[in-house]
């Protein structure tokens, strides 16, 4: 007689937050800070116009296609040294940059980078993450539901991120040229990269090498473009990301610079990219588990790149300014909480060192502008009390949420409450309810249990990073007078409601 043997099959397991966090990490981990390549052109895309002197005579043209050693030394030598910025201002070292310079006046390429579409090139590189609040299909399913549904539907139709390039100069690096280890100086707040083009020419050395954020890229034109004379070699990369220019041991290495800025156009919504719709999507599951932060608080997301942000508390820029120029994974976050109808904001965060009263938790406080702190000045201790009572008054106050308190919102969602369960006591039971962010304020506020301090529950996805840091100057007295600094760090911050105002579904 056969036996019906019926297998069990388990419940499908319903994704906790922890799951959510980390697709979100891996959504944001996607970037691309730099793309290059090589672009065929035409023999008339390589001629070039410059001058010689002051004179109307004083022009020369030669093609790069049949470029002489002869015309290509008068073009190094109608060069200016070239110059590079420190602190806003251009500096002559050929220590750190030997090379020559041609600006915009003294020269005239017959390529058009618009003819050969180049922008449309390197746009889906350089705009990884700016398509987050595009349409997304998931809005139309019968399994969403959230009252910002409405929000989202709307901005279907948005202005779409684009590119614009406006030629900087023409440089020339010769036998012996190199350029050492710098950033860009942006030369506007929608100033974004740059975009380098190299010209057919043969040399040896001068590649260039890049580094972001632990990766490193070298690009060797020289090699790229040794089997061709019809051809351009191209980068384009962040305006933060630290590069090089290697000695060139033979020939003439000259390039085309473009300035790279953020523009916008209305347009039908873009098609989102794989990493923003993971991006959107993890978010989204995230919001919808009523069992992390059940009373609201917020995430945070330490930055990849840098931003004009304010640097001082004399410079009035507003932070929230910053949010149009985001780049890679900053602006993908801020895309998707944008789908979401989740408030998001660039802030300072502050941090008091708790040492000199013996705590153990540092204070976190975030600002919406740089806290001066001309008035904290003092000896010893009276320093440290003038700086928290200016922070505090001036800064919204965090309590930091752990990895181990989000394990313990799921156990309690799904009803395994270790601490219930084993029967410890009630002290115990009540730690677990306010490490799980519980507190009696609604929005992620939590009382401190010493001083009665209202706090906001903040859970950091990304690690707060300290690319982008605001300096505020103050005095300090003892055996002799010093100038003390207080930095805040900027970084995104993302609202997440009371678990009652997010809708009716979860995961």
């Amino acid at each position: 007689m056969a036996c019906d043997d019926q297998s069990q099959t388990s419940p499908p397991t319903i994704p906790d937050a922890r799951h959510h966090i980390q697709n979100l990490r891996e959504s944001l981990a996607k970037t691309t800070p730099y793309t290059s390549g090589v672009l065929p052109v035409r023999d008339d895309d390589l001629a070039l116009y410059f001058k010689t002197g002051p004179g109307e005579g004083d022009v020369r043209t030669f093609n790069f296609t049949s470029a002489t050693d002869e015309q290509l030394t008068a073009l190094a030598t109608a060069c200016s040294p070239a110059t590079f910025g420190v602190d806003a201002k251009d500096v002559l070292d050929e220590r750190y940059r030997k090379a020559g310079k041609m600006d915009c006046s003294q020269f005239a390429a017959s390529l058009d980078i618009g003819t050969l579409q180049l922008l449309e090139i390197i746009s889906p590189h350089l705009l990884d993450g700016q398509s987050s609040a595009a349409e997304d299909p998931q809005l139309d399913s019968p399994d969403y539901d959230s009252e910002g549904e409405e929000k989202e539907k709307e901005l279907v139709v948005k202005e779409e991120k684009t590119l614009r390039a406006e030629l900087y100069k023409l440089n020339v690096y010769g036998p012996g040229s190199f350029f050492k280890e710098h950033k860009d100086t942006p030369r506007s707040e929608d100033m974004i990269g740059s975009l380098v083009l190299v010209y057919p020419t043969a040399h040896k050395g001068g590649a260039l090498t890049l580094s972001h954020d632990g990766a490193a890229f070298k690009f060797d034109s020289a090699t790229e473009l040794a089997e061709t004379k019809n051809a351009l070699a191209y980068v384009a990369f962040f305006s933060d990301v630290t590069h090089a220019v290697e000695e060139v041991l033979e020939g003439y290495r000259v390039t085309l610079t473009y300035n790279l800025y953020l523009g916008a156009r209305r347009t039908a919504a873009p098609q989102a990219s794989a990493a923003d719709a993971d991006c959107a999507a993890a978010l989204r599951g995230l919001v919808h588990d009523t069992s992390f932060l059940p009373h609201g608080g917020l995430l945070g997301f330490g930055l990849r790149y840098q931003y004009p942000i304010p640097r001082t508390p004399e410079d009035r820029t507003a932070l929230s300014s910053v949010l149009k120029v985001l780049k890679g994974p900053d602006a993908r976050i801020h895309g998707a909480a944008t789908l979401l109808g989740l408030e998001t904001r660039m802030r300072l965060l502050y941090t008091i060192d708790d040492w000199w009263r013996n705590e153990d938790q540092n204070g976190q406080f975030l600002a919406d502008k740089v806290i001066d702190m001309f008035e904290c000045g003092g000896y010893g201790d009276e320093v440290y009390e003038a700086q928290e009572r200016v922070i505090t008054e001036a800064g919204q106050a965090c309590r930091i949420v752990t990895e181990e308190e989000v394990k313990k919102m799921k156990r309690k969602r799904d009803g395994d409450d270790d601490e219930e369960a084993s029967g410890r006591g009630k002290k115990q039971k009540r730690d677990e309810s306010d490490s799980d962010g519980e507190g009696d304020k609604e929005g992620g506020d939590d009382e401190d249990e010493e001083d009665g301090e209202e706090r906001t529950a903040l859970f950091w996805v990304q690690a707060m990073t300290k690319v982008n840091v605001a300096e505020s100057l103050h005095a300090a007295f003892g055996n002799e007078a010093s100038v003390k600094h207080t930095y805040g760090h900027a970084a995104l911050f993302v609202t997440i409601p009371p678990a009652k105002d997010r809708g009716t579904k979860s995961g």
